[in-house]
């Protein structure tokens, strides 16, 4: 291919349904005030709103704690046996949803410490439980 024809831009082509806005030329919203835009990192103070639920992150495994059957497994349904004695700890005849952590001395997660096994020990954090021996349904 001669050298003539061949592109040179670098720029993005447009495809269909692509739309571009000119977000200067919106109104002021009072949801999003005109000086935000400028300052997208420069939050006022902490959110905090009635209306809003929060809940603490917490960075480690998920897991089904099934002490019916005595397993602890991975959401994807794999059997996680090295965390099974977790289960010890847990009321039998559930099944819960959860998560597997390792909590620092603050408790904060230390997703490193559970990966590795070092630090301190990993422990359960029950979301929700999922189902309750001799019953059809889930927990109430």
């Amino acid at each position: 291919m001669p050298p003539s024809s061949r592109a040179t831009s670098r720029q993005p082509q447009s495809s269909p349904g692509l739309i571009r806005a000119d977000l200067t030329r919106l109104p002021p919203s009072p949801d999003f005030p005109a000086h935000a835009a400028d300052h997208p990192h420069s939050p006022q103070g902490p959110f905090d709103d009635p209306a809003y639920l929060f809940e603490l992150k917490l960075d480690g495994f998920r897991g089904i704690a099934n002490t019916v059957r005595g397993r602890m497994l991975s959401k994807n349904g794999n059997r996680l046996r090295r965390f099974e004695r977790l289960l010890d700890a847990l009321p039998p005849g559930y099944v819960f949803d959860g998560e597997i952590v390792a909590l620092d001395r603050d408790g904060r997660p230390r997703f490193n410490d559970l990966l590795f096994g070092r630090g301190s020990p990993p422990t359960w954090r029950s979301t929700c439980c999922s189902w309750k021996a001799g019953t059809c349904g889930p927990c109430r």
